[in-house]
């Protein structure tokens, strides 16, 4: 049994905003050199990340997370995705001492965001105290914004794009005006961004991962 991740070291976001940022200018169609709304653009960005992660149960950009299981058992599949390193292993012995296992003793097996954390050749799990936990201190998420997956990053900037239009003046909205007859609008919130949520969607499913939230 797997409980709740907890963050040890957060993700440092800026230089991944950054980059988003640039792309999510040119699809909301704002100037380079405005830097009127830099604020809203960080906060879509965040909540698109935030949503992206909980929707997918994966870590995006890298951090430092503990997770704790009941038994070693439970390590034929780690509940947080990707896993790039172990840092350490925790648990409680038998006679009821902390401890921690020697990196010789196990293996990570990363296979993209299905990871699992087995025995080294001739080793064997230690025996641990009756009803504790066992901590496993791990480095999660892609190494850097470069290697974020394409479809991912398309994802958040349509979802922060989204955001935006909800936020502030509709930048979707579009109008069109026609000599002695007048103008008209189209797009909008309600024809696109219903149509951005599916996208969204679509561009996440592959990477929908174990547990689903």
């Amino acid at each position: 049994m797997w409980f709740p991740d907890k963050v040890t070291v957060a993700p440092d976001t800026q230089a991944a905003f950054d980059a988003w940022a640039k792309r999510l200018r040119r699809q909301i169609g704002l100037s380079g050199i405005d830097l009127s709304r830099d604020d809203d653009l960080a906060a879509a960005l965040s909540s698109a990340l935030s949503f992206a992660e909980r929707y997918c149960s994966i870590h995006i950009l890298p951090r430092t997370v503990e997770v704790q299981c009941t038994s070693f058992q439970d390590m034929e599949r780690v509940p947080v995705a990707p896993v790039r390193s172990v840092v350490g292993i925790g648990y409680v012995t038998a006679e009821g001492l902390a401890n921690t296992l020697p990196t010789g003793c196990y293996e990570l097996h990363p296979d993209g965001l299905s990871a699992s954390i087995g025995l080294a050749y001739c080793q064997q799990w230690p025996g641990v105290r009756r009803d504790s936990r066992i901590t496993v201190t791990a480095a999660t998420g892609f190494p850097d914004p470069a290697s974020v997956p394409d479809d991912i990053v398309f994802a958040l900037v349509l979802h922060a794009g989204a955001a935006c239009a909800l936020g502030g003046r509709d930048l979707i909205v579009r109008s069109e005006t026609v000599d002695g007859v007048g103008s008209t609008t189209y797009g909008g919130i309600v024809e696109v961004t219903g149509a951005q949520g599916r996208a969204v969607e679509a561009l996440l499913q592959n990477f929908r991962c174990w547990p689903l939230a």
